[in-house]
């Protein structure tokens, strides 16, 4: 990752710092990895959960634990409370939008395939 930025920034202030130029040699490199990622653009977590839940999902304020972790609870009202704990607020936050996701997809009806 750092050759490549810095590849990048020789060919910026070589190029008398055109971006146009970057492009036109990193994008022939990267146009496999760019579409892929284009076509299947990760979501974050907690996005997910509001997107599915924008009406019931609810987050806690943090609460330290006592070996000083962060733990957070998101309450999907009338499918559960579900806990995330990591070294910040935004990591707990996200373990516990992943914790409510898995139930919440484990518990979707399934629809058969036609």
């Amino acid at each position: 990752g750092d050759i490549f930025e810095s590849l990048a920034g020789a060919i910026y202030m070589d190029s008398g710092m055109s971006l146009e130029t970057v492009w036109q040699v990193y994008y022939p490199m990267m146009r496999p990895l760019i579409e892929k990622f284009s076509a299947n653009v990760p979501r974050s977590p907690v996005r997910e959960l509001l997107e599915m839940e924008p009406e019931t999902a609810k987050f806690s304020p943090a609460e330290r634990t006592y070996d000083g972790k962060v733990r957070v609870t998101v309450e999907v009202v009338g499918k559960g409370k579900f806990k995330g704990v990591g070294r910040s607020y935004r990591i707990a936050k996200s373990a516990a939008a992943r914790r409510a996701l898995r139930s919440l997809k484990a518990n979707q009806p399934q629809v058969p395939n036609s």
